[in-house]
C-alpha cells in the first residue's frame, strides 16, 4: 500500500518540484533585472519591477495545478450509453434514460484561456448552466451534462456555448451511465475528519431518509487559533478535538441526520498511517499528549467494544468500523478515493474500510468514492461556487475507476450546505495575507472573491451537484459489484 501511495502521487510531486523551480528561477530572473535598473536608474523603479513581476505570477502562475493543463484526462469508463455527438446541438437518438451524463470532448484552449478562466455554457430552453476548466487546458475532457438529464432522457437538445476554449465539432463522445436512487438505500459515510461528509456529501445525505455517519479522526491538530483560549498547545488541542467531534455529531442534524446515527470513533489525526504500519501498537496524538481516543467520544451515544480500552491501534479502528458495518447493515457506503485522495488519513480510513469489510458479515450492494483532496490540484472543483462541478483531473491512467454518479442540488440545497460548513470549526481559520492579496489581484482576471467565506471549501464544496467515483480496484474489497454496461 506504501507503493502504491508513492506512485499515484509521483507525477504530481515532479510537477509540483518544476513549477516551484520555475518560480524561483522567475525570483532570481526578476531580482537580477531590479538589482540592474536600481544600480543605473533608481531604487523605486527597481521595486516596482519586482511588484509587476509578482502580480504578473499570481494572474498567470498562481494556480495549484500539479500536472500538465494540455495533458488527457485518463479514465476509461464503462457506459451503459455511448453515442458520437456534434458539440453545437446535443441529444440522443433514440432517447435513453440515464440519471449522469457526460460528454468527453477534446478542447482547446484559445488565446484569452491563458488569462481567463475557460468555461462551457450549457443551455436548455431558458436554463443555463456553466462548467468551469483549468485555464491552458488541451486535451480531453469531460463535460457534466447530468443537470440536463431529463432533457437528454426526453430526446431533446442542449446546446454548448464555448468561452475562452474551443472544441472539434465532431469529436465528441455522449456517455450515460444508470443508477439507482441513492437517497433511498441504507447509507453509511466514511468521513476521516469532521467536516468531509459535508465537503462532499451533505446534498446526498440532506435529501436521504437512513443514513449513518463514522468520524474517524477528532482532528485536533493545528490548534494555534485556539490557543487564545488555552495557551497549553495540549489544552488547546484537546479542545480543539472536542468541538470537533461535537462538529461531527451536531452538523449533521441540519442535515436530517439523528444524533443516534452519527459517531466520531477519536482516532488522532494524521496518526492512521503509523497505525496500519504497526495495527497492535498504541500511537499518541501528535499535539494534546492524549493515547486514550475516549475523550473525543463523549458525545457518542452508541457504544462499541473498543470504549473499554481507548487505545489508539489500527486493530480497534478495523474493529469499529466491522461492529458499525455489521450494525448497520448499510446497502451503500461513501468514502474517500485512494487513487485521488492525497490526505494520508483519507488513504488510510478507506483501507481500513476495506479491511473491516473483509471480515464483516453484511457487505454493501455498492460503494461510491470521493476526494476532499485532490494530488492533482487544489483548485477542484473549477470554477465559483454554484456552477457544475466536472469530473476530477486524473492524468495517469486509472482503469479501476468504471463509473460516475452526479448528484444534482437545487440553489436551496446549496446554500444549506454552505451552511453546514459554516458551523464546522476547522472551515474558519482567518485568511492568509498572501492569499487576501491574490484573491485581490485575481479580480483583474475575472475571479471574484468567494461570496460565503475566505475558506476554499465555500467556492469547491458550493456547486449544483456532487460527484462520486465507483470504483473496483481494491483488492480489500470482498464484495460483489453490479456489472456496468459496456462502452
Amino acid at each position: 500500500m506504501a507503493g502504491l501511495d508513492k506512485n499515484q502521487t509521483a507525477k504530481s510531486l515532479q510537477y509540483k518540484k518544476l513549477k516551484q523551480r520555475r518560480l524561483v528561477q522567475v525570483l532570481l530572473l526578476s531580482a537580477c533585472c531590479s538589482s540592474i535598473i536600481t544600480a543605473y536608474f533608481s531604487i523605486q523603479l527597481g521595486l516596482l519591477i519586482l511588484l509587476f513581476a509578482y502580480a504578473l505570477y499570481e494572474l498567470l502562475d498562481a494556480d495549484h495545478l500539479f500536472y500538465l493543463p494540455s495533458s488527457d484526462y485518463q479514465y476509461q469508463f464503462q457506459a451503459d450509453y455511448c453515442q458520437s455527438t456534434p458539440t453545437d446541438q446535443v441529444s440522443i437518438d433514440p432517447p435513453f434514460k440515464c440519471s449522469t451524463w457526460l460528454l468527453a470532448l477534446p478542447l482547446e484552449t484559445t488565446i484569452s484561456g491563458y488569462w481567463f478562466d475557460p468555461y462551457i455554457v450549457i443551455s436548455f430552453r431558458n436554463k443555463q448552466k456553466r462548467q468551469y476548466l483549468e485555464r491552458r487546458t488541451n486535451g480531453l475532457r469531460y463535460l457534466n451534462l447530468s443537470c440536463f438529464a431529463e432533457a437528454l432522457n426526453s430526446g431533446d437538445s442542449i446546446s454548448l456555448d464555448f468561452k475562452h476554449c474551443k472544441a472539434s465539432k465532431f469529436d465528441a463522445k455522449l456517455l450515460g451511465f444508470k443508477h439507482p436512487d441513492y437517497s433511498k438505500k441504507r447509507m453509511l459515510i466514511i468521513s476521516p475528519h469532521a467536516d468531509d461528509a459535508e465537503i462532499a456529501a451533505f446534498g446526498l445525505y440532506s435529501q436521504s431518509s437512513d443514513v449513518h455517519i463514522v468520524t474517524l479522526t477528532a482532528g485536533e491538530i493545528q490548534m494555534e487559533h485556539f490557543q487564545h483560549v488555552y495557551e497549553n498547545p495540549d489544552q488547546a488541542s484537546r479542545l480543539k478535538g472536542r468541538l470537533r467531534a461535537l462538529d461531527s455529531i451536531a452538523v449533521p442534524l441540519w442535515g436530517k441526520v439523528p444524533q443516534e446515527n452519527c459517531i466520531n470513533l477519536g482516532y488522532f489525526c494524521k496518526r492512521l498511517k503509523d497505525m496500519h504500519s504497526a495495527p497492535d501498537k498504541p500511537f499518541s496524538s501528535l499535539t494534546a499528549s492524549l493515547t486514550d481516543t475516549r475523550l473525543f467520544r463523549e458525545y457518542n451515544s452508541r457504544q462499541l467494544s473498543s470504549d473499554e480500552n481507548g487505545q489508539p491501534t489500527w486493530s480497534n479502528l478495523v474493529q469499529d468500523l466491522t461492529e458499525l458495518i455489521d450494525a448497520i447493515k448499510p446497502e451503500v457506503i461513501i468514502t474517500p478515493l485512494t487513487e485521488l485522495d492525497k490526505h494520508p488519513d483519507h488513504i488510510y480510513g478507506s483501507y481500513a474500510l476495506y479491511e473491516a469489510l473483509s471480515k464483516a458479515a453484511v457487505q454493501p450492494e455498492k460503494i461510491l468514492h470521493y476526494a476532499n483532496h485532490y494530488h492533482t490540484t487544489d483548485m477542484f472543483p473549477f470554477g465559483p461556487e454554484h456552477a457544475i462541478g466536472g469530473v476530477p483531473p486524473c492524468m495517469e491512467l486509472k482503469p479501476s475507476i468504471y463509473s460516475v454518479v452526479s448528484w444534482p442540488m437545487t440553489i436551496e440545497q446549496q446554500k444549506d450546505k454552505v451552511y453546514a460548513l459554516e458551523m464546522m470549526h476547522d472551515l474558519k481559520r482567518p485568511q492568509k495575507l498572501k492569499k487576501m492579496i491574490r484573491v485581490q489581484l485575481q479580480r483583474l482576471i475575472g475571479r471574484r472573491p468567494n461570496r460565503y467565506g475566505a475558506e476554499g471549501y465555500f467556492r469547491k464544496a458550493i456547486k449544483s451537484n456532487e460527484l462520486f467515483l465507483i470504483s473496483s480496484a481494491h483488492q480489500e474489497q470482498k464484495f460483489t459489484d453490479g456489472t456496468p454496461g459496456a462502452s
